[in-house]
């Protein structure tokens, strides 16, 4: 595979991660508004 296709994919992966994570957070703070605080404190 060309480089440029591995770069695309990883890429790709690693912004899905990340809407991933920031939709979790999203959940955890409308859920435990207090424990979201706490654990950004933290």
């Amino acid at each position: 595979m060309p480089d440029e296709v591995v770069h695309a994919i990883k890429w790709q992966t690693a912004s899905r991660y990340m809407m991933v994570e920031a939709f979790a957070q999203i959940d955890t703070e409308e859920i435990d508004p207090i424990l979201s605080i706490t654990t950004k404190a933290a």
